[in-house]
């Protein structure tokens, strides 16, 4: 198993689930979107086993983000985002 740590960063929209996880340089590892026809939970986990299938066991820091994704955050203790105009989850790299 790896032991870095990643970022997960979840976007649970009002048709839509969209996750990505990126290193920690931000590059951008896996990310991909489906429809969830009201149906969150199932569709954020197979999101999640297609990242697992690509990726492999990883450990990741989630947050999450969307019209959809307060309840969720709340129930799974994940730190949740309002989005506002522009936004990212995490800082932007420094230079240097």
């Amino acid at each position: 198993m790896n032991n870095k740590l990643y970022k997960l960063g979840i976007d649970i929209g009002s048709t839509t689930v969209k996750i990505a996880i990126l290193n920690k340089d931000n590059d951008i590892l896996f990310s991909d979107y489906e429809r969830h026809f009201a149906n969150i939970q199932d569709t954020l986990a197979s999101l999640l086993l297609k990242a697992k299938e690509l990726l492999g066991d990883i450990k990741v820091n989630p947050v999450i983000t969307g019209s959809g994704g307060l309840t969720l955050a709340n129930h799974l203790n994940v730190p949740f985002n309002q989005r506002t105009g522009q936004y990212s989850v995490w800082p932007a790299p420094q230079p240097g």
